[in-house]
Order: structure tokens, then C-alpha cells, then sequence
């Protein structure tokens, strides 16, 4: 019985003298302290909107025994949406994913000097936090670190720093940026919709530009994508609208699709001499695939030459100040979407010999006002003169066979149409709006 009744006693024990990490409250701010380490890792606010200034200690004296706090932990911080400025103390050396995720009034945090990774979403939608000092022992900065912070303005990353993130400062406010010495591969979306962002200084030994990875950056002026680049993504500098020259160097070996989309100021598109994939023959102003002759990305300058055979899937897509453009006979293929919303043009001449205009190629190009259409022509695409609403005529020759859904939607100024025998399909809307 005795023995029965000291087992039950020790079992009855107060936890925290039983485990290994006692749970503890100072001044609101909790913490995990951790008996065999002597550590303590901070967890979270016992309330969301108190306090709203934290000035973490080195040490926690908990029954005469010292905690070294050296952690803030996954979520600490989420959405406390009252605080307003945290000091972290030089004894921690990590902090958890999503740790400050919407604190939306905070202004003002110190990282210690021994911090290695800012972790993904760490400081996402902190969208008063204007500026932060980055310690120089950094090493990585995670995925979305700062993601829709659209009041920092300005940051500085140590060139220690070798891998940055998917997204990690989309939506944010900065206007001028210089990227790390060590950085190889600028990640996809990582300046997505920056819409202060004037300059970026690209390192050396980048080697690829991610999909998105500036896509509208309205203000961006200018970019200088180093030799080593040899992959540039798709819609990499999709919608900077102020851009006005590029460069692509020698070693480029892949061009995603519509990259330089709806660059509306570009005047000037040069591929370097000796590139073995691209070129800008003859001074057209142009990107152009060698193997296959696709003129890939246009300008408002582009002269299309002779040689080329297709073009490409969204190649001059919103070139809003293209007026005018003359597609060579040796054209025999316009891909999808490849002038899509060029809003301004008047005139376009089709080439003899072309066979097939695909989806969308002239899709709200609302001020064409005349076409004429090769007698060599099998297939117009779906939506291929979409909103083309300054068009008045069309004769379709008796070489075309399909004629796609919505292909003349809209064409409400269309006076004159003839539609030959040849036609074996008419999809549905296709003169939807045309009376």
C-alpha cells in the first residue's frame, strides 16, 4: 500500500518537473524553454494585440536557472497585427517560416549579426515595414520572405548571400536594388509586380532569369543581363513598360515565351553576334530562332526579313505603338496570339504564300482597317480577329477550310463578306457581332 500511494504521488507531479520544455509567460510573450539545453525558443503572444513592443532578452531566469533564448519559432508572430517594433537579441540565430506573417503595423525590427536564412514567408504582408538591415552572416533568404511588404522601399542584401527565393520580394516597394555578388539564378516572379522598382543591378555569374521573375515592373528603365546568363524565362520582363533597349548575350541558349510582352517603349532589341541559337539578322530589331527561322520577340522598329518562316506565338503581343507592319512571302505560318492587342495598328500586309493565321494573331487589334487574305490561306483561328472592329470587308479565299469560334466576334463595322464553297466548318460565334 505504501509503495502504491509514492507511485501514485509521483505521478501527480506538476508536469513542467516531469518534461523537458516548460511553457512560460513574460509579460505576454511566450516561450518554450528547454531543461536539457538550457535554451529557450520565444512561440507566440499569449494575446495577438499585446504588447505591441517586444524587446526579446539574451537569457530567461526561470527558478534561478538561465535560458538562452536562441530561436523565434515558426508563426511566433502571426498576424499579430498591433506590433509595431521587435528587438532581437544577438543570441538567436534562427527564426521560423511565416514568424512575422501580416504584422501589418510593424515598422521596425534588429536581426542579430549571427542570422544565416531569413525563412520562407517570414516577413509576408508586413505592409509598413519600410526598410531592414540584413546581417552580413546571411546566407539565403526563403520563398516570399517579403512578399506584399509594399512600403519597403528599400533594402540591402550582403553579398553573402547565394540563394533567394521564389517571389521573395513581389509586390513590394522597392525602387532601386543591387543583387548579391554570389547570386547563379534570379528565381521566378522575384520582382513580380514591383511597381516602384526603377533599377536592378544584376551579378556577373547569374546564369538564368526565372519565368516572371520582373513582370511589370512598370518603371524598370533599363536592364543589363550579364554574358553568363544562358536561360531567360518565360514573361521574364513581361509588361515593363518603360524599357526601351535589350541585349540578349552570346550565350543565351533559351527564350521563353513572350518574355518582353507588351514592352510597349521598346525601340531596340539586338541579339549578340555569335550566338549560336538567336540572331537579329540584317538589323531587324528582332529575336529570331535560328533552326527553324520563328522571328520569337518583335519591337515597334521590327523589319521582318525574308528569311523568316514563322511567326512566333506572341511575338509582338502589345506592342501598342506598333502602326504598321509588312510580313515577307517567305511567312507561311502567324502562331497564336502574335499580335495580339496591337491596339494601334491600321495596316498589316499578309504575305502571298501564308497558310494559316492562328488563335487570337490579331485579337483587338480594334484599327486595322483593311486586309486582304492570300489565296493560299487553309485555317483562321479561333478568335484570330477578335474586336477587330475598324475592318470593313473580307473576302475569304476558296483555300480555306476552317474558320474558328469568335474568329471575326465583334467585327461590327464588317459591311462585306464572301464565304467560298471551300469552307468545309464555320465554328460557333464566328460573325457573332458583325451586324
Amino acid at each position: 500500500m505504501k509503495k502504491l500511494l509514492i507511485l501514485l504521488s509521483l505521478l501527480l507531479l506538476p508536469t513542467w518537473m516531469c518534461a523537458d520544455t516548460i511553457n512560460y509567460n513574460l509579460n505576454g510573450v511566450l516561450y518554450n524553454l528547454y531543461t536539457d539545453s538550457r535554451s529557450a525558443k520565444l512561440t507566440g503572444l499569449y494575446n495577438k494585440n499585446f504588447p505591441k513592443t517586444v524587446n526579446i532578452p539574451q537569457v530567461i531566469d526561470y527558478k534561478r536557472v538561465e535560458y538562452t533564448v536562441t530561436s523565434i519559432g515558426n508563426d511566433a508572430f502571426y498576424e499579430c497585427s498591433a506590433l509595431t517594433d521587435v528587438t532581437i537579441p544577438e543570441t538567436v540565430t534562427s527564426i521560423g517560416e511565416r514568424a512575422f506573417y501580416r504584422c501589418e503595423a510593424l515598422v521596425s525590427v534588429s536581426l542579430p549579426s549571427s542570422l544565416t536564412t531569413i525563412p520562407d514567408e517570414a516577413f509576408r504582408y508586413c505592409n509598413h515595414l519600410p526598410t531592414l538591415q540584413l546581417p552580413n552572416s546571411l546566407i539565403s533568404i526563403g520563398t516570399y520572405a517579403f512578399n506584399g511588404c509594399y512600403r519597403l522601399s528599400s533594402i540591402e542584401i550582403p553579398n553573402t548571400v547565394n540563394t533567394i527565393g521564389l517571389g521573395a520580394f513581389q509586390h513590394t516597394g522597392i525602387v532601386s536594388i543591387t543583387l548579391p555578388s554570389s547570386l547563379k539564378t534570379i528565381e521566378k516572379s522575384l520582382f513580380n509586380f514591383c511597381l516602384s522598382l526603377e533599377s536592378v543591378t544584376i551579378p556577373s555569374g547569374v546564369t538564368k532569369i526565372g519565368d516572371h521573375a520582373f513582370y511589370s515592373c512598370f518603371y524598370l528603365k533599363s536592364i543589363e543581363i550579364p554574358d553568363a546568363v544562358t536561360e531567360i524565362g518565360s514573361y521574364a520582363f513581361q509588361s515593363c513598360k518603360t524599357i526601351k533597349n535589350l541585349i540578349i548575350p552570346k550565350n543565351v541558349k533559351s527564350i521563353g515565351k513572350r518574355f518582353i510582352g507588351a514592352c510597349k517603349s521598346m525601340e531596340k532589341i539586338v541579339v549578340e553576334n555569335g550566338n549560336e541559337i538567336y540572331d537579329s539578322r540584317n538589323d531587324c530589331n528582332a529575336i529570331i530562332e535560328k533552326e527553324t527561322n520563328k522571328l520569337i520577340a518583335g519591337c515597334q522598329n521590327t523589319i521582318i526579313p525574308n528569311t523568316v518562316t514563322t511567326i512566333g506565338e506572341e511575338a509582338f503581343s502589345g506592342c501598342t505603338d506598333l502602326i504598321s507592319s509588312t510580313i515577307p512571302n517567305s511567312v507561311k505560318t502567324i502562331e497564336n496570339n502574335a499580335f495580339y492587342g496591337c491596339e494601334k495598328m491600321t495596316e498589316i500586309v499578309l504575305p502571298d504564300y501564308l497558310e494559316k493565321i492562328g488563335k487570337r494573331a490579331f485579337y483587338d487589334c480594334n484599327n486595322l482597317k483593311s486586309l486582304t487574305l492570300p489565296p493560299t490561306l487553309t485555317e483562321i483561328g479561333d478568335e484570330a480577329f477578335y474586336c477587330c472592329s475598324g475592318l470593313t470587308n473580307i473576302d475569304i479565299p476558296n483555300t480555306v477550310t476552317t474558320i474558328g469560334s469568335e474568329a471575326f466576334y465583334q467585327c461590327f463595322n464588317l459591311k462585306s463578306l464572301t464565304i467560298p464553297n471551300s469552307v468545309e466548318r464555320i465554328k460557333h460565334d464566328a460573325f457573332n457581332g458583325c451586324i
